[in-house]
């Protein structure tokens, strides 16, 4: 585990990664990139729980990085988990793996994207800047699959939107980050930020992926 120094207005990253020579890596190279910080590093998931459980003075990360496949608790299951203890925390999935499934079942359990390990440094970093800012990376070969799962499994009913959450909503379905969002419409981060706990609450859902897809899948907007 690391806790290097960083400014305030640094993404703050967490890496579960069970390799160790890519873990570092990726650590120092983020160390290395403006706006970027690496706080923390993880071999496996149980030390992300170990730390939350004992040490009272971590701070909550920006973004996480996860691998896929890891030790003990394997990736996706890590995933849910995190996600239940930090809802608003993007997770991106590191993998060796593109095929849809794969990508497919990480979107399912709440990541904000996915990354190949042998993705260059730029794209790891665009990467990073987009899930802080709200955006999700999904590939349009899997996108249909992930709507549809979400369409079928949702009832449909009127959830009493405003006509400000629909047009947010709107935007969400254009690919918008949150910082976009609030840049297109002239409100600050912050009330965007108000707007979506609201969006979420009334949709039941818990990420941007499954309200993106209520949006298609019940035309919403």
């Amino acid at each position: 585990m690391r806790s290097p120094r960083t400014t305030h207005h640094d993404i703050s990253v967490w890496i579960v990664e069970d390799h160790r020579e890519y873990r570092q890596t990726v650590a120092y190279l983020l160390d290395k990139t403006s706006g970027i910080r690496c706080s923390d590093t993880f071999h496996e998931y149980e030390e992300v729980q170990a730390l939350m459980a004992t040490n009272q003075s971590w701070n909550v990360p920006d973004v996480v990085l996860m691998d896929y496949e890891l030790p003990g608790l394997n990736g996706i299951e890590a995933l849910k988990h995190l996600k239940s203890q930090l809802p608003r925390v993007p997770i991106l999935m590191l993998t060796i793996n593109d095929d849809e499934d794969t990508i497919l079942g990480a979107l399912k359990a709440g990541a904000s994207g996915y990354l190949l390990k042998d993705d260059p440094l730029d794209k790891l970093v665009a990467a990073i800047r987009e899930a802080h800012q709200g955006g999700m990376l999904m590939p349009p070969s899997v996108a249909g699959k992930v709507m549809q799962f979400f369409s079928d499994t949702q009832p449909r009913h009127d959830y009493r939107l405003t006509a400000r959450e629909k047009q947010i909503l709107k935007l969400m379905g254009q690919g918008f980050s949150q910082k976009k969002i609030a840049h297109t419409l002239f409100l600050s981060y912050h009330t965007i930020d108000s707007h979506l706990r609201n969006i979420y609450r009334k949709l039941h859902v818990k990420s941007r992926i499954e309200a993106i897809a209520k949006v298609f899948g019940e035309h919403i907007v």
